[in-house]
Formats: C-alpha cells, sequence, structure tokens
C-alpha cells in the first residue's frame, strides 16, 4: 500500500509559533509501515509552512492556525494514496482535523483516512462523528495499524469510522528505531522543537507509560498505566546515530516517567557522560516533560549533570500540599525542597512548574502556596513558571 502521514498545521493563541515536533510518534508507524514493505510519505504541514499562519475563530474565540493551507496539503498527497492517516496530537485541532479530512475526502475519494494521536484517544466520541474518517485509533498505534494495512477492507466494510484500540508495545526493544531519513533532516534538527536553543537538537523517547495518577495529565488514554522501557543498550545505539550521523547537541527526553526505573536512568545518563568525554562533544540533555522529583537524589543529579545536563524542568504543580494531594501528587515540601537544594548546589538551572487557579484553590491557599514558592525561588538558579489549567475533553 502506498500510505501518507499527515502531521496538520497546529493552533495557537498568539500569532507565534513556539514550539514545532521532530513527529516521533508518526516516525514510529512510518517505519514499521516501511519496514512490512509499504510505500511511505510524510507530510509535516506544520513545518512546511514554518511562518505562514492564518487567523481563525471558532466559538467566539480567535486563534491563529500556522502551517500549509489546507488546499497545498491535499494536493501532495498523490493520486494513488491507498491511506491516509492524520496525527492529531491535541484536542484543540479537532476542527482542523475535520476540515482537512473533508478536503482530503473530496479530491481522493478511493482514499483511506485514519486518524490516531492524543485527539482520539481522550475525546473518543467527538471523533466518532466525524464523517469522511474510515478509522479512529487510539492509543499506541505501532502494531495495530501495521496490522490494519495487512486488511484495510475492514474499514470499508464498517458503518461510520472503524474504532481500534491500540495494542501496547509490551517490549519497546521490538521496536524499530524510528528512521529519521524518512524526514527532512536538516530542518527537523536545525533548532530544538520547543524554540530554547539554536544548537542541532533531537527529541527521543526511551519508555512509555506511567503508573502514577496525576488527575490533569493526559498520558493514561495515550500510553497506559504500565511503565516499559527501552534497553540502555537500544536507547545508547539511537543517541549515538543521533550525535555521529546528525551532528546533534541536544537531546531532548520527551518520556514521561525517564527516571522511573533509577537503575536504568542512571546507567543511561553514566553512558551519555561517557560519550561526552570519549567523543570530546559538548553534549547536552533536556527533559521538558520534567522528571519525578521523588526518584532525585544527590547522586542521580551528579550524574544527570556529567550527563550534560545544564537545565531541569520539576513539576511541583502547586506550593500547598492540599491542592497536590488534590492533584494526585502528594509530594512533600521537604521532597520538592532538597531535590530543588541539591540541583542548584551543581549548578543545574531549575525551573519549578505550578499552576494557578486549580480547583478549590481559595486565597488562603494560594497564599500558603505561595510562601512556600518564595522558599523556592530563593535557592539560586531556580525560577517559578506559572501556568494557568484549563480542561480539556478527556
Amino acid at each position: 500500500m502506498k500510505v501518507c502521514f499527515i502531521n496538520p498545521p497546529w493552533l495557537y493563541n498568539l500569532p507565534t509559533m513556539d514550539r514545532t515536533s521532530n513527529l516521533l510518534g508518526i516516525l514510529y508507524l512510518a517505519t514499521m509501515a516501511k519496514t512490512e514493505g509499504h510505500q511511505v510519505q510524510i507530510i509535516d504541514a506544520l513545518r512546511q509552512g514554518s511562518g505562514r499562519w492564518e487567523q481563525v475563530v471558532y466559538y467566539g474565540h480567535t486563534y491563529y492556525r500556522f502551517g500549509l493551507p489546507y488546499e497545498e496539503i491535499v494536493a501532495q498527497v498523490s493520486d494513488d494514496t491507498d491511506c491516509v492517516a492524520l496525527s492529531a496530537p491535541f484536542t484543540n485541532l479537532f476542527h482542523v482535523i475535520r476540515d482537512l479530512a473533508a478536503l482530503l475526502r473530496s479530491k481522493h475519494p478511493k482514499a483511506l483516512i485514519a486518524l490516531g494521536g492524543g485527539l482520539p484517544s481522550a475525546a473518543t466520541d467527538l471523533c466518532m462523528g466525524l464523517d469522511c474518517v474510515d478509522l479512529v485509533l487510539l492509543g499506541e498505534g505501532d502494531v495495530t495499524f501495521t496490522d490494519f494495512l495487512r486488511h484495510p477492507d475492514r474499514a470499508q466494510a464498517s458503518q461510520g469510522p472503524m474504532l481500534l484500540a491500540g495494542a501496547p508495545v509490551e517490549d519497546l526493544d521490538d521496536l524499530s528505531m524510528p528512521d529519521r531519513g524518512l524526514l527532512n533532516t536538516e530542518s527537523y534538527f536545525g533548532f530544538g522543537a520547543r524554540n530554547r536553543t539554536r544548537l542541532p537538537t533531537a527529541s527521543l523517547i526511551t519508555s512509555r507509560g506511567c503508573p502514577y495518577n496525576c488527575h490533569f495529565c493526559s498520558i493514561h488514554p495515550t500510553m497506559g498505566y504500565k511503565w516499559r522501557g527501552r534497553s540502555v543498550e537500544l536507547v545508547m545505539a539511537e543517541i549515538e546515530e543521533l550525535v555521529h550521523i546528525y551532528g546533534i547537541e541536544v537531546l531532548e527526553f520527551e518520556d514521561d516517567n525517564l527516571l522511573h526505573d533509577e537503575e536504568r536512568a542512571f546507567a543511561i545518563f553514566e553512558s551519555v557522560a561517557r560519550l561526552r568525554h570519549d567523543s570530546s562533544r559538548l553534549l547536552s540533555c533536556s527533559f521538558p516533560n520534567g522528571v519525578r522529583i521523588d526518584k532525585l537524589n544527590p547522586e542521580m543529579l551528579k550524574i544527570m549533570r556529567e550527563a550534560g545536563t545544564h537545565r531541569m524542568v520539576l513539576p511541583v504543580e502547586h506550593g500547598d500540599l492540599r491542592i497536590r494531594r488534590k492533584m494526585g501528587k502528594p509530594l512533600s515540601n521537604e521532597q520538592i525542597y532538597n531535590a530543588c537544594r541539591w540541583a542548584s548546589a551543581y549548578g543545574t538551572s531549575v525551573q519549578v512548574f505550578v499552576m494557578i487557579g486549580y480547583p478549590d484553590e481559595t486565597a488562603e491557599v494560594f497564599d500558603l502556596g505561595l510562601d512556600f514558592l518564595k522558599e523556592l525561588g530563593a535557592l539560586p538558579h531556580v525560577t517559578i513558571n506559572y501556568l494557568f489549567p484549563q480542561p480539556y475533553p478527556g
């Protein structure tokens, strides 16, 4: 089959594109499809249309849609394409997917249209009403979508979208390394996906799932509760490819819970530190999703620093323990303060993430939380980032 994977335009609140993507989800699926003998095409409307945006209004609110116009996306899809796979990482992309799928259906009536990613996993009922979509895929699609491509006629026989629950990959070592050669690597690695550095940067995911139950987190509909990690050897094989072939200087670990297996995490950082020393490279590590505070100790922070960790995100979430308990994240003030103090002592820049306006947050609770955050902010190299919680479907 000929399969076209599409990363659609993204929506922003301001006319500034503050982040992009290395398309790891698409790359894993496309690599498996290619291995199975399918012809693969990837259209990244966000990156290909970098700097291009259009003002749009949904339900009275103004947004800015960055990326290629719909017509240019559809024009890139070959007439003989058998399946168009749309990736929607965020629930706010529903309107984009709805309109793009409708145009794809009108221009390529014989192609199967599949939808996967965070949107259908979190807001399944919403997506099942998309008349122009043939397949709605939930959760991890690596195995399930590859199996579907062997028998795509099943979707054509269904009334409305066919719903498939993705089978979690039990052993991540069974997955092939994402084939980054399918991308325009100069465009992807020239700078970080979050615009935090202009150095050659690559994203990677070494583990999936999380056994914890933070109430605000979206990982469970997509990756589940069971934590699974790739072997240290395969993680390092991917890192060495990124460093030696693509000239990467910054590694962005996008794991949701990189430190869950502390022994494995220590071994990865130890190996990265050795690679930095042996290759005389100023390789650095970043953790944009944050790391578990209760897994940090002086020994772990020391080896992370030796692996090139200059900046760290700590998801404290709130300064008051009562709200943290309500969030499902009952870290003690002592655990939080010690983690910040230890990291600060190694010269690591720490960004503490907290939310303002969480349900049941009274003025009294806010003030008490603020007192503790002032203590953290008084530590060297520690800054506080305030975020506002926003409810979304799922």
